[in-house]
């Protein structure tokens, strides 16, 4: 799979690869949200859980080791 075939799935298409695919390799919290970093096969993908709604705000993707936050 690759960064553009993950970013064309639904969100459920995206928690389904991230349950069957992903791999943890970081997490943190901030201001309300734990962000996870999940390595899927050749990219990295941020998932943003809004920890008071419980709910997941975004998914970022990217192909690079240096995610960067805004």
């Amino acid at each position: 799979m690759t960064l553009r075939d993950f970013n064309g799935l639904s969100n459920l298409g995206k928690e389904e690869v991230l349950d069957l695919k992903g791999t943890v390799v970081s997490d943190r919290v901030e201001k309300g949200t734990q962000i996870v970093i999940f390595q899927v096969d050749n990219f990295y993908v941020e998932v943003h859980y809004d920890l008071i709604t419980d709910t997941i705000r975004r998914y970022n993707g990217c192909v690079r080791t240096d995610i960067r936050y805004s």
